[in-house]
């Protein structure tokens, strides 16, 4: 049940997925590793592979990274193919132009934000997102 607007000063942890690449290339390495006659069967990336793969250019993460630190997110986190980040609520719905809620389990009590309604993605992000 949507309870009310989230307070201005809750934090608020996000996630925002950047453009992969080489996706062709990470379906490819699929199949080789599950074909029993390849040479490669059963040797199955690592993650840290995977996202250097399919994980966006370093410039692009550090933009998106440099943006959302610019607008007052912290623990701002690269993980190749996203960014996370926490954030004031007022700064996350200033920056996505948006309306943060919180969120009650009717059952359970358990609350979360989450924005609500409408949203845009700052046009620095549009080449990257």
């Amino acid at each position: 049940v949507r309870a009310q607007r989230a307070s201005a000063d809750d934090a608020v942890s996000f996630t925002v997925l950047l453009k992969q690449r080489n996706l062709r290339e990470l379906e490819r390495a699929f199949y080789d590793v599950a074909e029993p006659t390849s040479r490669n069967y059963g040797k199955f990336l690592t993650i840290e592979e995977i996202n250097q793969l399919v994980g966006a250019p370093a410039d692009a993460q550090r933009s998106v990274m440099h943006l959302l630190s610019r607008f007052g997110a912290y623990n701002v986190k690269s993980l190749g193919d996203a960014v996370t980040a926490t954030a004031r609520v007022a700064d996350v719905e200033h920056l996505f132009s948006t309306e943060m809620y919180s969120f009650e389990h009717q059952k359970w009590g358990r609350k979360l934000l989450r924005q609500f309604g409408a949203y845009s993605i700052p046009s620095e992000l549009d080449s990257v997102v």
